[in-house]
């Protein structure tokens, strides 16, 4: 696998190779790019890590990032998934917003 950039600073890859690192179907892949629910982070070292970049994909709850040299290989990668933070949930149920009769809201908390 390789950081191969598109003349805009973007990763060219090929998706069934981001597929198979994230261990999902390359159509659920698509499916989530046409929808625009992948996140990307590119990051370009700097100091000690000069010459080496970091991609980090999410898609859902699965999520992948790999470490490339200078030469555009791959040296390191490890995948994820995401769990919901106990705090999000706790947010989501502090936040329930209601409706009264009269249109007034209800925050329950």
């Amino acid at each position: 696998m390789r950081l191969d950039l598109d003349d805009n600073g973007g990763w060219l890859i090929q998706p069934a190779e981001l597929a198979r690192r994230l261990r999902i179907e390359e159509a659920a892949l698509l499916r989530q790019g046409l929808l625009g629910l992948i996140d990307s982070r590119l990051d370009l070292g700097y100091a000690h890590d000069e010459g080496r970049s970091q991609v980090t994909i999410s898609v859902g709850k699965f999520s992948w990032q790999g470490t490339f040299g200078p030469d555009g290989f791959l040296l390191t990668e490890f995948r994820w998934n995401r769990q919901p933070s106990t705090m999000a949930a706790n947010r989501r149920t502090a936040l329930r917003i209601g409706s009264n009769d009269d249109g007034s809201y209800v925050v329950d908390g």
